[in-house]
């Protein structure tokens, strides 16, 4: 049966749901706040130059291929790749680095002229993580992720004791050298969790690291929007820019469509690719609850309705909230890469925007100049004070 589904957001999710909810036959509109598609992979224009505000580097060729080969389609039909050589560089300080190349061979060799004997440890490693890499995409990563259930299946049973152990542990007892082992440790971030609390199964990321390589498209990461959204608008998909979600309507528990400026528009079916947060109604966290990246989101969507300019942005924050924010499972402040410990000054170039830096001595709630009747955002994170140069 033909139905009609909204889609709220037109990031890479979105567009990829809208393309596989159109080929089913139904039909699907995505509705846009900003002016132009991509949601985090946005471009941003200014003073004659273009640049790519979302992701930098481009993992897993293979997940692409498959999306674009489920419509008859090829990545190269839209844009096209090449492999970084170096694929990333790793500062450990000045004068002090090292090169991630194109190839297992030449990884292998740096790896081996910091640590003796590390070059066979890290091709048994990789050997492992590969396949990890090939029963998580098979078996596991195409699954809806609606119960824990779904993880388990003949090969996972095999590979149970991956999940007792951390990938954390399973590094430090193979690699000595420091460098080595945060190097290792390092691509479980992009799954927004801490090598420390997450199951050694996910070491299938430096497969993804290591083995199938960082790569580039050739016109810009916004070229993979371009290419989502012309084979979603081939699909029937339409996209209506400019059109921020006031809220989801919704009855009797259902969802029954959206309010866009003030307008009801109906639909069978409502799918949001945005951030809950971001949803007014009984979509939006409390700010008692709020975990610190979302009290920066909200400080930063703040200024922008206040039309403060993006450019530099700065906020300061007392290190109650600083520790809490490496507490987080995000890989903007992890505590396993967290550098010599807490101090006065900047600890982060940019988190949604901000300049981050830390004080010893910022005012209690209430203290401040000014500050008469104005309640913090929450207690526990004590007072926050942001603006811009």
């Amino acid at each position: 049966m033909k139905r009609k589904i909204t889609i709220i957001g037109s990031g890479f999710s979105s567009l990829s749901a809208a393309c596989y909810l159109a080929q089913a036959g139904n039909q699907v509109t995505i509705f846009e706040k900003n002016s132009s598609p991509g949601g985090r992979a946005r471009q941003m224009h200014q003073d004659g130059f273009v640049f790519d505000i979302g992701p930098s580097w481009y993992w897993m060729p293979d997940v692409f291929e498959k999306f674009f080969s489920d419509f008859g389609k090829k990545p190269s039909d839209y844009y096209q790749l090449e492999r970084l050589d170096p694929g990333y560089q790793v500062y450990f300080g000045k004068d002090d680095s090292m090169l991630i190349g194109d190839s297992l061979e030449k990884i292998y060799a740096e790896f081996e002229k910091v640590e003796a004997g590390s070059a066979k440890k890290l091709k048994r490693f990789i050997g492992k993580a590969a396949h990890n890499y090939k029963i998580a995409i098979d078996e596991l990563v195409y699954r809806p992720g609606i119960s824990p259930l779904e993880l388990v299946t003949p090969d996972t049973i095999k590979k149970l004791g991956y999940f007792f152990t951390t990938v954390k542990r399973e590094v430090v007892k193979e690699f000595k050298n420091p460098k080595l082992a945060q190097i290792l440790q390092f691509p479980v971030l992009f799954l927004g969790a801490k090598p420390s609390n997450t199951p050694a199964f996910y070491n299938f990321m430096n497969y993804a690291d290591f083995g199938l390589g960082t790569w580039h498209p050739k016109e810009g990461m916004y070229s993979i929007v371009k290419g989502m959204v012309a084979l979603a608008e081939s699909l029937g998909v339409k996209i209506e820019l400019n059109s921020p979600i006031d809220s989801i309507l919704v009855k009797n528990k259902k969802t029954f469509g959206v309010k866009i400026k003030g307008k009801e528009i109906l639909s069978d079916v409502v799918l949001s690719g945005a951030l809950a947060p971001r949803l007014t109604g009984s979509t939006a966290q409390s700010t008692t609850t709020a975990t610190p990246l979302q009290v920066l989101a909200r400080m930063s969507r703040k200024l922008d309705e206040q039309n403060v300019d993006t450019r530099g942005r700065w906020i300061c924050l007392d290190p109650v909230f600083i520790e809490m924010l490496k507490d987080e499972d995000s890989r903007l402040l992890n505590a396993d890469f967290g550098g010599a410990g807490l101090m006065n000054g900047l600890l982060a170039a940019n988190i949604h925007g901000f300049r981050v830096y830390q004080s010893n001595n910022l005012p209690k709630v209430g203290t401040g100049p000014g500050t008469s009747g104005v309640t913090a955002q929450d207690d526990n994170y004590g007072i926050i004070v942001c603006g811009h140069d």
